[in-house]
């Protein structure tokens, strides 16, 4: 009959229980942010929106700046996650008269803001101005110039680029 030369004790076996289940809930932090952006964007109540107001971030949103492109400057405004940057969503708003400021893009900005990404909005003129025009993608991919990205956004390890369209089809890039 074989017997094990170290026993393994009921502590050791408690202790290896509590490690990988600290682990497991480690691992499942990600998961469990975007589940909480999810709700917070669905604006689910009751339980969920506790859970998910549990993981959420302060953030700060910044006042409107002017992003240099090749089509001219911008207005731009920046939700900067009190925890810091590490990844950086550019946001570009679809055709509405209200470009950056419109009541939708401001929502989806901030619960990406309070889930810790940090939030470039970035506006199109010529789509708050219901025309469809080159300009429109030329100057907001111009905006994301390596050089900008890393003046404008020091802290931010990675950005993604997003165009949306509330009212139809979103974009991403």
């Amino acid at each position: 009959m074989y017997h094990s030369t170290v026993p393994f004790s009921r502590r050791a076996k408690a202790a290896t229980v509590v490690a990988l289940l600290a682990l497991g809930g480690w691992l499942a932090l990600p998961y469990l942010d975007a589940l909480g952006f999810i709700v917070r964007a669905a604006d689910l109540p009751g339980a969920p929106a506790t859970v998910a107001a549990w993981r959420a971030s302060a953030f700060a949103r910044e006042a409107i700046f002017q992003v240099p492109t090749r089509t001219g400057d911008v207005p731009a405004r920046f939700y900067r996650p009190a925890s810091g940057v590490r990844r950086t969503v550019l946001l570009i708003p679809g055709v509405h008269r209200d470009g950056i400021t419109e009541s939708r893009l401001v929502g989806l900005a901030e619960d990406l803001a309070a889930t810790g990404f940090g939030v470039l909005t970035i506006a199109a003129p010529d789509l708050q101005k219901f025309k469809i025009t080159p300009r429109v993608t030329d100057g907001a991919w111009s905006s994301t110039d390596a050089r900008l990205m890393r003046e404008a956004l020091d802290d931010a390890e990675q950005v993604v680029k997003v165009s949306l369209d509330l009212e139809g089809e979103g974009k991403g890039g």
